[in-house]
């Protein structure tokens, strides 16, 4: 976050971070007031309509961050998990998901664990 706090600059996350130095598990512990909690999420879907299409992939990162200057302090794992829709993709969403019947048949996500 800038000075004024009117801008965040974004990185892209490239599967490994180099954490602060403050922030192990003594500052967790003793700083939990200022740790805020945010996840990323990357959704793909049978098209592009909200009320007629499925979830076919969901994959979700957790990550708690500093509140005092927007450090990133700890990532937790992924969590990716595929639906079956029950019915053929088209070719269109296999060109853009990379997602195929075959890969999804049988699969579902678990949406309890999403929730948490």
């Amino acid at each position: 976050m800038s000075a004024d706090g009117n801008t965040v600059t974004l990185k892209k996350f490239q599967g490994q971070y180099a954490f602060p130095d403050y922030a192990h598990e003594n500052w967790h512990r003793q700083n939990a007031q200022e740790a805020g909690v945010g996840v990323v999420l990357d959704l793909e879907t049978t098209g592009l309509s909200s009320t007629n299409d499925k979830v076919i992939e969901i994959a979700l990162r957790k990550f708690r961050f500093n509140r005092l200057n927007g450090d990133v302090v700890s990532i937790d794992p992924p969590y990716v998990a595929l639906q079956d829709p029950g019915v053929p993709l088209s070719a269109r969403i296999q060109a853009i998901t990379g997602l195929t019947d075959e890969l999804l048949r049988g699969n579902n996500i678990d949406w309890l664990r999403v929730e948490t």
